[in-house]
């Protein structure tokens, strides 16, 4: 295996990939595996698997984070996976993960739009149905998906994390009972644009990531979603007061118990709770651990690797019950 010069100061990003054509889950599941084993965060993983051809990727800027996985490769013995390594030009990083990202659809209700395809998306509509063009901002158009147009910049969720379409599937449900929301962790705004277009009256987001919280607040205007503030603080010292028809908390685990306290306070009497990020061979745990006084579990969503929660919050009387 060619070893590549990845120092060079012409290169600001390197591209680590296992790819293979017409692999068993098995073989999937060990390539992710592989990458975590690394310190890699789960999240930090970009994978396709499209007609017979599976490809994981990771992007960094560290040559010794290369030299481990390309070690913890060589010793793993796989053969149906291929180990890449590419160096990318910053002109070269920009334009790829966007050829990455591209529309598909978020849940029972919406279609992820990048910002960069929404004219030719609005064209393509404007022929079909002009109808449909002057009111793709309301809730509910022809029975067509409501498209969310989204700039992901850095921030986590662009709708293709399954941790992201999971939350949203539960917010769906909630459908004209949001009411006011609270988004902790909002990155991109991907949730409080979602709940604007299912209804919700109020929104506020925030996140521990500066750069994520101003990225949330430009896609909920580029959305025509009125009334959104959004702004950095940590869950631990967050200034949030007061108590929301509706919490979202796209967080792991971890975060989740630590700061149960602090997140179901925002919760008004009888108003809804959303979690996700918990790991399903973490769920068993944590559910005993978070579930009880004063929540009544009300459905859960398991997806591959990850699972969702949706919470009711009891009122004064039910908890003395």
């Amino acid at each position: 295996m060619k070893t590549l010069a990845l120092s060079s100061g012409k290169y600001s990003v390197i591209e680590i990939a296992l790819s293979g054509q017409n692999l068993r889950t098995r073989e999937k599941a060990s390539a992710c595996k592989l990458l975590l084993s690394c310190r890699i965060p789960e999240r930090s993983l970009v994978s396709s698997d499209y007609k017979g051809s599976f490809r994981v990727s990771f992007y960094t800027r560290s040559p010794k984070k290369v030299d481990e996985i390309r070690r913890k490769y060589k010793t793993s013995g796989s053969r149906s996976l291929i180990f890449n390594v590419k160096r990318l030009r910053r002109h070269d990083w920009f334009d790829k993960w966007k050829r990455d990202y591209h529309i598909r659809p978020l849940g029972a209700k919406f279609m992820i739009v990048p910002v960069w395809e929404k004219q030719k998306f609005m064209s393509g509509l404007r022929r079909r149905n002009p109808q449909d063009h002057a009111n793709v901002s309301r809730s509910h158009y022809s029975g067509r998906r409501i498209p969310i147009f989204l700039e992901p910049g850095s921030a986590f969720g662009s709708g293709y994390h399954e941790t992201t379409r999971l939350i949203t599937r539960l917010l769906e449900s909630l459908e004209g009972k949001i009411g006011s929301f609270l988004d902790i962790g909002c990155g991109t705004g991907i949730l409080s644009i979602a709940a604007s277009k299912l209804g919700a009256t109020k929104i506020t987001g925030y996140d521990n990531d500066r750069p994520s919280a101003l990225v949330a607040g430009k896609n909920c205007r580029s959305n025509q979603c009125e009334g959104g503030t959004f702004f950095c603080a940590q869950l631990k010292r967050s200034k949030v007061s007061g108590s929301f028809d509706t919490v979202g908390a796209n967080l792991l685990s971890k975060a989740l118990l630590e700061h149960r306290a602090r997140i179901v306070a925002r919760v008004r009497s009888g108003g809804y709770l959303l979690v996700s990020g918990i790991a399903r061979q973490n769920f068993v745990a944590f559910k005993d651990e978070f579930s009880g006084t004063p929540l009544k579990c009300l459905k859960i969503l398991r997806g591959h690797r990850w699972v969702a929660v949706l919470y009711q919050k009891k009122s004064s009387s039910e908890v003395m019950l």
